[in-house]
């Protein structure tokens, strides 16, 4: 089952694939970010450019591993914070799946978290197309 959403501008680059035949770029990054939730429920919101904080001028990007499964229709993208220092105090709340061309592919909102010191964490988005 998928977590996160496929969001329509990539998904306009996929069916510009199909039909012209443009290249993709390789699914490269994951975005943290701290726009993903109603502050007032705690609950996870839907994907929307406006509000989201996937592009602020101080996210938190790092190289995914991808794992393919499903005849290539699904894949798994893991990132792990092991630099315990890094991130410390901030309330993460979205993660965003990019490619090499800065193009966000899936979003997936979730409850905040805050990031305490001394603690490494692991962020799993499943994308299915």
């Amino acid at each position: 089952m998928a977590d996160s959403v496929v969001v329509d501008s990539y998904r306009e680059l996929m069916a510009k694939n199909s039909v012209d035949g443009i290249s993709l770029a390789k699914v490269s990054y994951i975005r943290l970010g701290s726009g993903g939730y109603d502050s007032n429920t705690n609950q996870p919101l839907s994907y929307d450019s406006s509000i989201t904080g996937l592009r602020s001028a101080h996210p938190y990007d790092t190289k995914v591993d991808v794992s393919t499964a499903v005849n290539g229709v699904q894949f798994i993208a893991v990132v792990e914070i092991t630099d315990v220092s890094n991130l410390n105090g901030m309330e993460l709340s979205e993660s965003g799946l990019f490619d090499a061309n800065d193009n966000l592919i899936a979003y997936k909102g979730f409850s905040a978290t805050i990031k305490d010191a001394n603690q490494s964490m692991t962020f799993k988005m499943t994308v299915i197309f």
